[in-house]
């Protein structure tokens, strides 16, 4: 008897756990209590997009990938910069499948009280349009009153300075590293490490 009352307990659990992570539609993307419609922004995030950061400050991943609907992301009004990507799991062959997954995409935009937003680009039907699809997206963030494309955000390949060709040594080695990577860094990126750079030096 008592083992029977085990596995009911753990599918019982099982069950709650499974509910909740599909009735968590809505998340709160600030710190701070929750806000009404009329005085906040609301994105609707469908299944194949993630947010992966908001603002500079990384996203969990954990309730954006276990869910079975689309997820609405609440912000407060105001400037932000939001990055995303394009990811799908592809059935192969009923035993293999292949996960898709596209570079960041960053959308610069500014939320207004009682905005909705949605992410508007043409779905995938089949496989080989999700790898082309992945490689070159096209996605725009659009409400009423705004529309906002994503802008890619293409990581170089770390190698690329070693394949060039070796140059004489200089009086200030690093300078050219830097200024080589500051040519491959994004606006985006070159925005982050300004204000970096910008920061009060600690004592």
């Amino acid at each position: 008897m008592l083992i029977y009352l085990r596995r009911f307990s753990f599918i019982l659990f099982t069950v709650l756990g499974l509910s909740a992570c599909t009735t968590s539609s809505v998340v709160h993307l600030y710190d701070g209590p929750a806000l009404a419609k009329d005085v906040s922004t609301r994105i609707t995030l469908p299944l194949d997009l993630e947010v992966i950061e908001l603002d500079g400050r990384v996203i969990s991943q954990g309730k954006q990938r276990f869910r079975s609907n689309a997820m609405t992301l609440v912000l407060p009004p105001g400037p932000h910069q939001l990055i995303v990507v394009y990811e799908t799991l592809w059935d192969l062959d009923g035993d293999n499948h292949e996960v898709i997954r596209s570079q960041p995409m960053l959308f610069e935009f500014e939320a207004r009280n009682g905005e909705q937003w949605s992410f508007d680009y043409k779905r995938p039907a089949r496989i080989q349009q999700a790898r082309t699809f992945a490689e070159n997206s096209r996605i725009h963030l659009v409400s009423r009153t705004q529309k906002v494309s994503g802008f890619p955000l293409k990581a170089p390949d770390p190698l690329t300075f070693n394949e060039k060709k070796e140059v004489e040594p200089q009086a200030f080695p690093y300078l050219q590293q830097l200024q080589y990577w500051w040519q491959q860094a994004t606006p985006y990126e070159r925005k982050q490490f300004k204000e970096w750079i910008n920061q009060p030096e600690k004592p």
